[in-house]
């Protein structure tokens, strides 16, 4: 993923959708380069897209959908997961699916779970 320009200037700059406080996380886009300094150097865009949508208490923020697509080293990879946030531990489960196409990325080759647990105030 793409690090968050932070206080001094490094990373990358993100749109922030959080308008009302419940309706968006991320937009990042890039354009890299493989094998810069070769004759055999190529260029590709690189993209993420994230929204995080509250299901229960708007302002709590206790249970949420977390929808993201990325393309990223010239993979796709799609997520799709719920947050559960009890403000002493979060928990975040979901599915995500990879491949070198975009069509490709939904036909079950990549495809994977993830669990996280997050504790603190």
């Amino acid at each position: 993923d793409f690090e968050l320009q932070a206080r001094a200037g490094k990373g990358v700059r993100a749109i922030n959708l959080l308008k009302s406080g419940a309706n968006g996380r991320e937009i990042v886009a890039a354009f890299s380069v493989k094998q810069p300094f070769t004759s055999d150097a190529y260029g590709y865009p690189e993209y993420t897209l994230s929204v995080d949508i509250d299901l229960f208490i708007k302002n709590w923020n206790m249970l949420g959908l977390r929808l993201s697509s990325a393309y990223l080293d010239e993979v796709f990879k799609h997520n799709a997961g719920f947050i559960f946030n009890l403000r002493a531990f979060e928990l975040d489960l979901g599915v995500c699916a990879s491949g070198g196409s975009f069509t490709s990325s939904f036909k079950g080759a990549g495809a994977g779970a993830y669990l996280m647990v997050a504790f603190g105030w």
